[in-house]
Protein backbone atom coordinates (compact mmCIF):
# COMPACT_ATOMS: atom_id res chain seq x y z
CA UNK A 1 0.00 0.00 0.00
CA UNK A 2 1.56 3.27 -0.75
CA UNK A 3 1.81 5.44 1.96
CA UNK A 4 3.18 8.96 2.47
CA UNK A 5 6.65 8.07 2.92
CA UNK A 6 6.35 6.03 -0.42
CA UNK A 7 4.76 8.73 -2.54
CA UNK A 8 7.87 11.40 -0.90
CA UNK A 9 10.80 8.90 -2.10
CA UNK A 10 9.41 8.11 -5.36
CA UNK A 11 8.62 11.70 -6.24
CA UNK A 12 9.85 13.48 -9.54
CA UNK A 13 10.71 16.75 -9.13
CA UNK A 14 9.06 19.22 -11.37
CA UNK A 15 6.69 17.96 -14.07
CA UNK A 16 9.10 16.00 -15.99
CA UNK A 17 9.32 12.69 -17.65
CA UNK A 18 8.86 9.27 -15.39
CA UNK A 19 12.36 8.64 -16.25
CA UNK A 20 13.67 11.64 -14.86
CA UNK A 21 16.05 11.36 -11.17
CA UNK A 22 13.97 11.66 -8.46
CA UNK A 23 16.13 14.12 -5.84
CA UNK A 24 17.40 11.22 -3.72
CA UNK A 25 18.78 9.81 -7.10
CA UNK A 26 20.49 13.09 -8.38
CA UNK A 27 22.30 13.75 -4.82
CA UNK A 28 23.68 10.53 -4.71
CA UNK A 29 25.03 10.64 -8.48
CA UNK A 30 26.21 14.63 -8.07
CA UNK A 31 29.27 13.98 -6.73
CA UNK A 32 30.38 11.43 -9.47
CA UNK A 33 29.54 13.81 -12.20
CA UNK A 34 33.12 15.20 -13.55
CA UNK A 35 33.15 18.81 -12.87
CA UNK A 36 33.79 20.88 -15.61
CA UNK A 37 37.65 21.29 -17.40
CA UNK A 38 39.23 23.64 -16.28
CA UNK A 39 40.06 26.67 -18.94
CA UNK A 40 38.04 27.59 -21.10
CA UNK A 41 34.15 28.96 -20.33
CA UNK A 42 32.70 27.70 -17.36
CA UNK A 43 29.88 25.41 -17.75
CA UNK A 44 26.41 26.49 -18.46
CA UNK A 45 24.82 23.44 -18.66
CA UNK A 46 22.21 21.61 -15.92
CA UNK A 47 24.13 18.69 -15.37
CA UNK A 48 20.68 17.05 -13.86
CA UNK A 49 18.77 18.16 -16.92
CA UNK A 50 21.41 16.27 -19.49
CA UNK A 51 21.56 13.23 -17.33
CA UNK A 52 17.44 13.30 -17.30
CA UNK A 53 17.83 13.62 -21.17
CA UNK A 54 20.30 10.48 -21.51
CA UNK A 55 17.73 8.68 -19.27
CA UNK A 56 15.10 9.34 -21.22
CA UNK A 57 16.97 8.32 -24.58
CA UNK A 58 17.49 4.71 -22.67
CA UNK A 59 13.88 4.61 -21.57
CA UNK A 60 12.24 5.45 -24.21
CA UNK A 61 14.71 3.91 -27.14
CA UNK A 62 13.90 7.30 -29.50
CA UNK A 63 16.68 8.76 -32.13
CA UNK A 64 18.91 11.38 -30.31
CA UNK A 65 17.00 13.95 -32.92
CA UNK A 66 13.22 13.12 -31.32
CA UNK A 67 14.59 14.39 -27.90
CA UNK A 68 12.23 16.54 -26.78
CA UNK A 69 12.96 20.30 -26.50
CA UNK A 70 10.87 20.58 -23.28
CA UNK A 71 12.97 20.89 -20.09
CA UNK A 72 15.76 19.11 -21.29
CA UNK A 73 19.60 20.91 -23.03
CA UNK A 74 19.86 20.95 -26.42
CA UNK A 75 20.30 17.91 -28.72
CA UNK A 76 23.90 18.45 -29.57
CA UNK A 77 24.55 19.21 -25.56
CA UNK A 78 23.72 16.31 -24.81
CA UNK A 79 24.83 14.13 -26.95
CA UNK A 80 28.23 15.84 -26.51
CA UNK A 81 28.03 14.76 -22.84
CA UNK A 82 27.31 11.28 -23.38
CA UNK A 83 30.05 10.84 -26.00
CA UNK A 84 32.33 12.62 -23.59
CA UNK A 85 31.42 10.27 -20.94
CA UNK A 86 31.72 7.50 -23.30
CA UNK A 87 35.32 8.23 -24.34
CA UNK A 88 36.57 9.11 -21.06
CA UNK A 89 35.09 5.81 -19.60
CA UNK A 90 32.88 7.92 -17.03
CA UNK A 91 30.70 5.94 -17.24
CA UNK A 92 32.11 2.81 -15.77
CA UNK A 93 33.66 4.64 -13.42
CA UNK A 94 30.26 6.38 -12.03
CA UNK A 95 28.80 2.40 -12.27
CA UNK A 96 31.85 1.13 -10.15
CA UNK A 97 31.33 3.55 -7.33
CA UNK A 98 27.31 3.29 -7.64
CA UNK A 99 28.21 -0.80 -7.19
CA UNK A 100 30.70 -0.26 -4.33
CA UNK A 101 28.12 1.75 -2.71
CA UNK A 102 25.64 -0.51 -2.97
CA UNK A 103 27.12 -3.49 -1.76
CA UNK A 104 28.66 -1.64 1.09
CA UNK A 105 25.38 -0.32 1.98
CA UNK A 106 23.55 -3.79 1.79
CA UNK A 107 26.86 -4.67 4.24
CA UNK A 108 28.52 -7.32 1.38
CA UNK A 109 32.37 -7.90 1.42
CA UNK A 110 33.30 -4.48 -1.30
CA UNK A 111 36.49 -6.03 -3.32
CA UNK A 112 37.22 -3.47 -6.03
CA UNK A 113 37.09 -6.96 -8.17
CA UNK A 114 34.39 -8.46 -6.76
CA UNK A 115 31.53 -6.87 -9.70
CA UNK A 116 34.12 -8.55 -12.49
CA UNK A 117 33.92 -11.82 -11.47
CA UNK A 118 32.55 -14.11 -13.50
CA UNK A 119 31.45 -17.99 -13.26
CA UNK A 120 30.29 -20.31 -16.22
CA UNK A 121 27.86 -23.00 -16.11
CA UNK A 122 27.76 -25.34 -18.25
CA UNK A 123 25.67 -28.24 -19.05
CA UNK A 124 26.99 -31.68 -18.63
CA UNK A 125 27.02 -33.52 -22.46
CA UNK A 126 25.38 -36.29 -20.76
CA UNK A 127 22.52 -34.60 -19.45
CA UNK A 128 18.99 -35.08 -21.47
CA UNK A 129 15.92 -33.17 -21.52
CA UNK A 130 15.53 -29.93 -18.97
CA UNK A 131 17.55 -29.60 -16.06
CA UNK A 132 17.90 -26.62 -14.07
CA UNK A 133 21.08 -24.76 -13.96
CA UNK A 134 22.52 -23.50 -11.25
CA UNK A 135 22.22 -19.53 -10.89
CA UNK A 136 21.47 -19.01 -13.96
CA UNK A 137 18.53 -17.12 -13.27
CA UNK A 138 21.11 -14.12 -12.04
CA UNK A 139 22.04 -13.59 -15.94
CA UNK A 140 18.32 -13.94 -16.96
CA UNK A 141 17.31 -11.38 -14.59
CA UNK A 142 19.74 -8.83 -15.58
CA UNK A 143 18.91 -9.53 -19.07
CA UNK A 144 14.83 -9.01 -18.29
CA UNK A 145 15.77 -5.75 -16.08
CA UNK A 146 18.19 -4.39 -19.01
CA UNK A 147 15.08 -5.52 -21.32
CA UNK A 148 12.98 -2.37 -19.89
CA UNK A 149 14.92 0.39 -21.46
CA UNK A 150 14.43 0.23 -25.13
CA UNK A 151 17.40 1.41 -26.16
CA UNK A 152 18.77 -1.66 -25.24
CA UNK A 153 15.58 -4.23 -26.55
CA UNK A 154 16.82 -4.00 -29.68
CA UNK A 155 19.68 -4.07 -31.07
CA UNK A 156 19.76 -0.28 -32.31
CA UNK A 157 23.46 1.00 -31.80
CA UNK A 158 25.66 0.80 -34.71
CA UNK A 159 28.68 0.75 -32.57
CA UNK A 160 29.76 -1.37 -30.21
CA UNK A 161 31.61 0.99 -27.62
CA UNK A 162 27.78 2.81 -27.68
CA UNK A 163 25.36 -0.53 -26.73
CA UNK A 164 28.18 -0.77 -23.88
CA UNK A 165 28.07 2.75 -22.84
CA UNK A 166 24.27 2.24 -22.55
CA UNK A 167 24.42 -0.72 -20.64
CA UNK A 168 26.45 0.86 -17.87
CA UNK A 169 23.50 3.92 -17.70
CA UNK A 170 21.21 1.39 -17.05
CA UNK A 171 22.99 -0.65 -14.64
CA UNK A 172 23.42 3.39 -12.91
CA UNK A 173 19.95 3.55 -12.81
CA UNK A 174 19.55 0.37 -11.25
CA UNK A 175 22.02 1.11 -9.11
CA UNK A 176 20.78 4.99 -8.37
CA UNK A 177 17.12 3.38 -7.93
CA UNK A 178 18.37 0.95 -5.25
CA UNK A 179 20.32 3.25 -2.67
CA UNK A 180 17.77 5.56 -3.08
CA UNK A 181 15.32 3.14 -1.77
CA UNK A 182 18.04 1.96 1.11
CA UNK A 183 18.38 5.77 2.17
Amino acid sequence: MWTQEHRERHRQCGNGFPSDLTDAERERLAPLVPAASPGGRPRKTDMRAAMNAILYLLRTGCPWRYLPRDGFPPLSTVYNIFRKFQREGTWEAIWAELHLALRERLGREASPRAFLSMEIVRRSDDTRGFVVQPRRWVVERCFSWFGRNRRLAKDYENLADTLAAFVAIASIRLALKRLARLG
